[in-house]
């Protein structure tokens, strides 16, 4: 009875630790869960400087994620409190904002981004692994879906990197992680993140 009530405790603990960084980024982005969108944001309301902090919280925060749905695989099933919310849809969207800070951006290029990048691409590859997840390689962003939010980056005043050379990094770099978020998302049918 009582290791059975201590696991109960123990899973609600560990989705409740989940489900904080849902929680802020959500209302950050008012429900548009976007790592354009949440870059635009950081750069309309002056807070660039925060991104290294913030991108190493969410390392953080992903690492315990890693480990805690490894341990107990029953934690994947379980959903966000609100409607449309979900780590898997937060995950992709923090994936894009160190991604497209790392291959377009001039000037904030952070180690904290490259670093969640190698966890959150290993932690969906691995998921799609375990569960066995079919991928769909036809649905890559295309180059004018791209140019779309570079152009957005441009009239927010970002300073960015030539647009060809931006888009042969983004999407190099985006094939790590962005079928694996989509079959992720199709299969806890949850919205995938968005782009524009």
């Amino acid at each position: 009875m009582a290791l059975s009530v201590s696991f109960i405790f123990n899973m609600q603990n560990l989705l409740q630790n989940r489900e904080n960084a849902v929680a802020i980024l959500s209302s950050r982005l008012e429900g548009r869960f976007s790592g354009l969108v949440l870059l635009l944001e950081y750069k309309h309301y002056n807070t660039l400087d925060m991104l290294r902090t913030d991108i190493a919280a969410w390392e953080q925060w992903l690492g315990s994620i890693f480990e805690s749905h490894r341990h107990f695989p029953l934690l994947t099933y379980f959903r966000s409190t609100e409607s449309g919310d979900s780590w898997i849809t937060c995950l992709g969207c923090i994936l894009d904002l160190c991604n497209i800070l790392q291959t377009c951006t001039v000037g904030y290029q952070f180690g904290e981004s490259e670093f969640f990048h190698r966890i959150g691409a290993k932690l969906a590859q691995t998921l799609c692994y375990y569960l066995r997840l079919p991928l769909m390689h036809n649905e890559q962003m295309t180059e004018a879906e791209f140019l779309r939010g570079y152009e957005m980056m441009l009239n927010a005043g970002l300073h960015l990197k030539e647009r060809q050379e931006a888009w042969a990094a983004f999407s190099k770099r985006r094939a790590d992680y962005a079928n694996q978020i989509l079959a992720l998302s199709r299969y806890f049918a949850v919205q995938p993140p968005g782009w524009v």
